[in-house]
């Protein structure tokens, strides 16, 4: 039973229970802003007597990573911190601009002549048919662009590529090879290329494809790249020419007990096949006169 005072539970007792009502103190009035030490307010000077003045903004916002904070070391003394912009307009000013983007190339021999293998004969046709620059697609859609790290002398078909490989080239009547390395647009890829010349039309690749045989060159980003560190091999068929490639990783890993995902990797799988058919496109384009190689 419920009545104005309260309620009441006619079994128990007759008697309401007293309603215990809460009471709501009236807010206090604002203090006056406080006037930080040093700053003019138009509020100076009027602060409650005993304000505690408010807390200092610390030197970093709380929501910048505290990694990026310079921890202080006694005896050492901190470095001055410079705004990104004045440092990117001196550096402009002192020319090095041109040199952080020349950096982004990984392979200096691009732009100049191509490295080959000491004591070797060069390759004219090789350097004709594998540019020092080669566009593809990466696995973003993205147009990238491959660099020619080197160009191999030319070789025979039993010794550029692997033994099995080379008896059905042989059938297949393979005269020669020419191969050039080249590195991924983020230094991090590496491929050989091996263009196969036959006497006859070549027959469709069936089975695993021919294995080009890597090849290194000292003193540059490919001088671990050797056949241990083949990672996935592929091969391109046009009419009378076989392109292949061997691509890798950089640092010279070997393929041998490598994870899954580091075999499978879509930014290897889209180089080598971009890079592969774009030399094929170029090479039937030099052979039907399309381009002036």
């Amino acid at each position: 039973m419920l009545d104005h005072s309260g309620w009441v539970d006619p079994t128990t007792d007759t008697q309401p229970i007293p309603v215990i009502r809460a009471t709501v103190s009236k807010p206090e009035a604002p203090a006056e802003p406080y006037a930080a030490p040093g700053r003019t307010s138009r509020w100076a000077g009027r602060a409650p007597a005993g304000a505690a003045p408010p807390p200092q903004r610390p030197a970093v916002p709380e929501w910048e990573s505290q990694a990026l904070v310079p921890v202080p070391i006694r005896g050492v003394a901190a470095p001055a911190r410079v705004p990104a912009l004045a440092l990117t307009f001196v550096l402009s000013l002192c020319g090095l601009t041109a040199s952080v983007l020349a950096a982004e190339d990984p392979v200096a021999s691009a732009a100049g002549a191509p490295v080959t293998v000491p004591g070797e004969a060069p390759d004219t046709t090789a350097q004709r048919l594998l540019p020092a620059k080669v566009r593809y697609v990466d696995r973003y859609r993205v147009r990238s662009t491959a660099h020619r790290v080197g160009v191999a002398p030319p070789a025979d078909c039993a010794d550029a590529v692997d033994k099995a490989s080379a008896a059905r080239l042989a059938r297949a009547g393979c005269r020669r090879i020419h191969r050039a390395t080249y590195v991924d647009a983020s230094g991090a890829l590496l491929m050989t290329v091996g263009i196969a010349e036959f006497t006859r039309h070549v027959p469709p690749v069936t089975g695993a494809p021919p294995k080009v045989r890597a090849v290194a060159f000292p003193r540059t980003v490919a001088d671990r790249f050797t056949d241990r560190a083949r990672i996935r091999t592929e091969a391109h068929v046009a009419g009378p020419h076989l392109v292949m490639v061997a691509t890798g990783y950089a640092d010279g890993r070997p393929a041998a007990g490598l994870p899954a995902a580091l075999r499978e990797n879509t930014d290897m799988v889209a180089a080598g096949s971009g890079v592969g058919q774009a030399i094929l496109d170029r090479v039937n384009r030099c052979a039907a006169g399309d381009d002036p190689c």
